[in-house]
């Protein structure tokens, strides 16, 4: 669940919003067993990929840039 970020990230641009739940990235299902930090890791910085999103109780899949750290 998305807790926080800054108002001038690459979330933000992508039009995140807190509590939004994060399914799903570059087609890959997020569980216990494969995390978000494990998924980011795996794509290279500034390449595009959808992220399904849980806003609300609605999916929608929305584009996001990965930054670099």
């Amino acid at each position: 669940m998305v807790k926080s970020f800054d108002k001038e990230s690459r979330a933000a641009r992508a039009k995140l919003a807190i509590n939004d739940v994060i399914v799903s990235v570059a087609g890959r299902p997020l569980d216990a067993s494969y995390a978000l930090d494990e998924a980011l890791a795996e794509l290279r910085p500034d390449t595009t990929v959808p992220l399904v999103i849980n806003r609300a109780g609605v999916e929608q899949t929305i584009e996001v840039t990965i930054g670099r750290k």
